[in-house]
């Protein structure tokens, strides 16, 4: 039964990705596969939807029932996160304060030699600040407020700010992260434990690979597609270039 249930996984997955790739909306992508998914294990006999105390008498229903009580929660605590994060972002951005932080770190950042240095510390910064915003969505929108603007100015091409932007939540790291509750829970051991104990010395060996990886493979693919690391200006900054530079600390 068990192996039944990884190819199925593995096939849905394989469907998932397929589908994503071909532009389908990933909305209902994820949740029909989700839905698919809990159905089977219905059938399977691996686990029960709900508990039989909360369930509606009928498991068709607790299928719905499980994805409305999901979201309710979701959009609760983590939708208010990422929605807290995506206003500040454009707020920041709105009132120059985005600009007067690119204008006030890129020359020290220079000193450092190369624009790809950054970009690997960078990485590192938003594995740092995702224990603190578990969401990746609303760690996205900081760092394209934040970081991007910085890298870009410093001369890395634009996709190669934002795959480094992309990856930097792939640990969920943190006590507060979903995943690492989950795990911590499937384990037996507070959160708090897990995340010392467990995710602290992994991270500390993964986070420096990814990032010197992630300063050769940025730079050998800028180069393959020609782009010439050289100093940028944003689009939006010709418009707040007098933006006092006190506006930096906001960020």
């Amino acid at each position: 039964m068990n192996f039944v249930s990884i190819i199925l996984t593995l096939i849905i997955v394989i469907i998932v990705a397929t589908l994503i790739l071909k532009r389908y909306k990933p909305h209902a992508v994820l949740l029909i596969a989700g839905i698919t998914l809990l159905i089977a294990a219905q059938f399977l006999g691996i686990n029960t939807i709900v508990e039989i105390e909360k369930s509606t008498g009928f498991w068709l229903f607790d299928v719905f029932d499980l994805i409305r009580t999901t979201l309710t929660k979701d959009a609760g605590s983590l939708g208010m996160v990422i929605m807290a994060a995506g206003g500040y972002a454009v707020y920041m951005n709105h009132v120059g304060a985005s600009t007067a932080m690119v204008n006030l770190c890129i020359k020290p950042l220079r000193h450092l030699g190369s624009p790809y240095i950054v970009l690997a510390i960078s990485y590192v910064v938003g594995q740092i600040i995702n224990i603190f915003v578990p969401s990746a969505a609303g760690l996205s929108v900081l760092l394209m407020a934040t970081v991007y603007p910085i890298l870009v100015s410093l001369g890395v091409s634009p996709i190669s700010a934002t795959a480094v932007i992309a990856s930097a939540a792939c640990l969920d790291l943190g006590p507060a992260s979903g995943a690492s509750n989950f795990a911590a829970e499937m384990s037996g051991i507070d959160a708090t434990t897990y995340f010392m104990q467990y995710q602290i010395p992994v991270a500390l060996v993964v986070v420096p690979v990814v990032a010197l990886n992630h300063y050769f493979v940025q730079k050998a693919y800028d180069k393959r597609i020609g782009f010439v690391p050289e100093p940028q200006k944003l689009d939006n900054n010709e418009k707040k270039e007098n933006v006092p530079s006190i506006y930096a600390i906001l960020m």
